[in-house]
């Protein structure tokens, strides 16, 4: 896994002196599904380590799953489960609740400890939450959502239909359309004023000014 991570990488130059990336170019030549799946192979892993950020300091880092427009972040003080995947070149790839990101070596080295007791981070999560349905966006399946994940399409004319991008923004590439009346969409997770959903087999962006949840008469086609 290692070795297929390696190739990816542009080069050391993508690390800064100001510890900040160039998060755009991280897997460029690739998919964000062909992504997600070096990261789940490596998620599947017996024996994971997981490092915590014992100091009063943020980690610099840059989001690389899920795809957002605001890459770069960071990892705060005192958090715990920190999933390391690897190392190359200065840059390590970990990895937070279900979120992948890139940092820096040196100040991972620097502000992390090894978590001798991990058990926790191996344990699912109690309740559902944004990340675990970022995974199921990844990697549709035919398993029922609640009925709070269902939605349909408002505010479009009846000759129009609705965009639906390939990331959270008007200017991304466009993935398909939705019809004007289009029913049983499943809102996955939303992200500012963009949501990421699933409607047969087309999945993408849409802006959330035209979603509006079915009602409960209407959930019975869906689910």
């Amino acid at each position: 896994m290692i070795n297929r991570i390696t190739a990816f990488f542009c080069c050391s130059l993508l690390l800064l002196a100001s510890n900040t990336f160039a998060a755009n170019s991280f897997f460029s030549n690739l998919p964000e599904g062909e992504v997600k799946k070096i990261f789940d192979r490596a998620d599947s892993s017996a024996d994971p380590v997981y490092l915590t950020n014992n100091s009063e300091l943020a980690i610099p880092a840059v989001q690389i799953l899920p795809s957002t427009d605001s890459p770069k972040t960071a990892i705060k003080p005192t958090t715990q489960c920190i999933k390391l995947y690897s190392c190359n070149q200065s840059i390590c790839l970990i990895g937070v609740n279900n979120k992948k990101y890139a940092t820096s070596e040196v100040t991972l080295n620097k502000l992390t400890q090894l978590q001798e007791d991990s058990s926790s981070c191996k344990q699912p999560p109690a309740t559902e939450n944004l990340a675990v349905k970022e995974t199921s966006v990844m990697k549709p399946s035919n398993s029922k959502a609640s009925s709070d994940n269902w939605f349909k399409v408002i505010q479009v004319k009846s000759d129009d239909s609705l965009n639906v991008r390939q990331k959270a923004n008007y200017k991304s590439l466009k993935t398909g359309t939705l019809a004007y009346n289009a029913s049983c969409i499943k809102r996955i997770v939303c992200n500012g004023k963009w949501c990421k959903i699933e409607h047969q087999s087309l999945i993408g962006w849409v802006h959330n000014s035209f979603l509006a949840p079915l009602d409960s008469d209407q959930l019975a086609q869906c689910l």
